[in-house]
């Protein structure tokens, strides 16, 4: 095998270090540009074309053949394509795209293991409740359909994968389709002894997330993790593993917990009818999280919404009304919040600006101010219920 380029190889060591780097950015005759903790900052070296190019056919060396054909063809088809690279133990997803006659690379540094459900900076009930219901499903076998929702660069896969780690715990077979493969779920330390964890990759391993998905569902699986769903037969054929039994989890762009209910449905439209898809969500959805990123004070926090549907969601979604759902959010079932009360804790537990908040989350200052009342609110009441209790049973 050849040997990696010297130079980008040693701005891949350099963005090693330990402050938050994500993204190497490079560009044809600019300097190359690191992402710190959402900005970018330039390291002044400038890249040759000549060099991109060395670094490009050095990737696609360390391909087998068949896979090297199919990210051509992708590549001359869609013009950018994306894959895992490893080098040692460092892992990287790393986006070719073509641009004016040459094209750019990046890399997005990825961890070794994918980080625990606590370390995401959920909302604590919303992390409760996604816990049990992962307990209560992997326990009894049940199937259901998880659904992790945002705009790209959201930390969608970095949810997703949380929920695959403690899922992991359990002894399951968990099948996974991705697109690269980004984290290595057996490296997991307190993965469940008789726990099998198999990941396949984009026309690495199966061409299609319709056919590797057909696929997998005939490899006995418990567990199925769905990287995105892009066309209307992988929809589908989710729907139809979460109806038969299945556990499957996924990902769509959407910006709200609703209305990645009315993305998928119209991802089907074509091999179902939304009829049959919005009763088919509605007996298999167990949980939306949609999330954004606000970036304040030199660190990035998630911000997100839930929805665990309960018997009045569910009738809302079959009746194809779930419109109505987001007015009721806060105020469902345990687990469930809206971006505004959840970005209103963020604020009154960890200081971030009122402001940057409000504006990821497209909210006025007096809107999102409501919103920190509400739940300055209910955090009284939850310290009135406290003082009424002594000693495990109620003052009367």
């Amino acid at each position: 095998m050849k040997e990696p380029p010297f130079l980008i190889g040693e701005l891949l060591k350099e963005a090693s270090r330990p402050d938050g780097v994500s993204d190497v950015h490079l560009i044809p005759d600019f300097p190359a540009v690191l992402r710190v903790l959402g900005e970018l900052e330039s390291t002044g070296r400038i890249l040759t074309e000549e060099e991109l190019k060395e670094w490009a056919d050095y990737l696609f060396s360390t391909f087998p053949e068949n896979f090297r054909k199919r990210l051509f063809e992708k590549l001359e088809k869609d013009g950018g394509v994306s894959f895992a690279y490893q080098e040692g133990r460092k892992r990287y997803r790393v986006a070719l795209n073509r641009l004016d006659g040459s094209f750019e690379l990046v890399f997005r540094i990825l961890p070794e293991v994918p980080p625990k459900l606590e370390g995401l900076g959920l909302y604590k009930k919303t992390e409760e409740r996604l816990k049990r219901e992962i307990d209560t499903l992997s326990n009894a076998k049940k199937g259901g359909l998880v659904i992790i929702a945002g705009p790209t660069g959201s930390g969608k896969s970095t949810t997703l994968a949380a929920v695959v780690r403690e899922i992991l715990k359990f002894p399951l077979k968990v099948s996974t389709l991705e697109d690269p493969i980004e984290y290595r779920y057996d490296r997991i330390p307190e993965r469940h002894k008789n726990s099998v964890v198999v990941q396949r990759e984009l026309f690495r391993d199966f061409p299609t997330f319709a056919e590797g998905l057909y696929q997998a569902l005939r490899s006995d699986p418990n567990v199925m993790v769905v990287g995105e769903i892009r066309d209307p037969k992988s929809g589908l054929y989710a729907l139809n593993a979460a109806a038969s039994g299945h556990l499957v989890l996924t990902t769509i762009h959407a910006e709200r917990a609703v209305e990645a209910i009315t993305v998928f449905v119209n991802k089907v439209k074509e091999v179902m009818s939304a009829d049959e898809a919005r009763t088919q969500l509605a007996f298999t959805l167990r949980a939306v999280i949609a999330q954004k990123l606000v970036r304040s004070g030199g660190k990035r926090y998630l911000v997100h919404e839930a929805l665990f549907p309960g018997l009045g969601e569910r009738s809302q979604i079959k009746a194809g009304d779930e419109g109505q759902i987001v007015s009721l959010l806060d105020n469902s079932a345990e687990g469930s919040i809206s971006f505004g009360l959840h970005g209103a804790h963020l604020s009154l537990d960890k200081g971030v600006n009122e402001a940057e908040i409000a504006g990821v989350l497209n909210l006025s200052p007096e809107e999102f101010r409501e919103y920190v009342e509400k739940a300055r609110r209910r955090r009284g009441e939850v310290e009135e219920k406290k003082k009424n209790f002594s000693h495990g049973g109620l003052v009367f």
